[in-house]
Parts: C-alpha cells; structure tokens; sequence
C-alpha cells in the first residue's frame, strides 16, 4: 500500500524484500511459496505474516501489513485505484510457476500422466503475469 511505502520505502530490487515486512502464502504441505521473479531469481521471503489463503493474503497486504506477491487478476482493482502499487516491475517474471495437486502417483491416470509431461514442456500459453505489491 502506499501508507507501506511511506513508512518502510520500497524495495528496488528483489534482495532488498529479505529487508521488509512481507505476507507470504503456505502450501497445505506447511512450505512457504518462494516469490519468481525474472532472470531465474527466486526468493525464499521469510514472512512476518504466514497464511494459507489467498483471500486472507490480499486483506493482509491491503490493511498495509506488507509487501504481497499475488496475481494481477485478483488487485487489478487495488491497482486502479491505487488502494496498492507494483513494485519490481522491471523484475515481474512473465512466465511464472504453478504447482499441480494430485492425489498419488501409484494410480496416475494416463490423461494426467500426459497432461504432466506437457507441462513440463513449457509449452503451456502464458498467463497475465504476477506481481509483487
């Protein structure tokens, strides 16, 4: 948020958010998402805040509790309005990862089995990017 910014300054590069409050999303599996960013640089933030929903991570950030990495689909909204401001735009990562979930390996069915081997391809059309707030 810019009260936030105000306060603690903004990051300039992704090394500095190891320097900042940051609310950071865990997996079911208790890990912590590492942020993505460009040029092969991902940063395992240690955050002040630990959650596991999303919903719960976007009011964290917008009540200025620290930096977010969420997507623009969900605070495109917040951008327009500038309730929060992108930071590291030159370090946004236009292809970033995702996990899939799936129960066991042992009983894979075949079409999950190619769907995996296609994503690991690369080949997947890109989505609109993520971003640091």
């Amino acid at each position: 948020t810019p009260e936030y910014f105000a306060r603690y300054g903004k990051p300039l590069h992704p090394h500095d958010l190891l320097n900042h409050q940051c609310v950071v999303f865990r997996y079911p599996s208790g890990k912590p998402f590492h942020w993505q960013f460009a040029k092969e640089l991902d940063i395992a933030v240690a955050g002040n805040i630990i959650l596991d929903d999303v919903d719960a991570e976007l009011d964290a950030v917008l009540m200025g509790a620290g930096i977010g990495y969420l997507l623009y689909e969900q605070i495109k909204e917040y951008l327009d309005t500038g309730r929060l401001e992108c930071v590291l735009e030159d370090w946004i990562t236009e292809r970033p990862g995702f996990q899939i979930y799936y129960p066991n390996r042992q009983y894979m069915s075949c079409g999950l089995r190619a769907f995996l081997d296609y994503v690991k391809t690369g080949q997947i059309c890109q989505s609109q990017r993520h971003r640091p707030q």
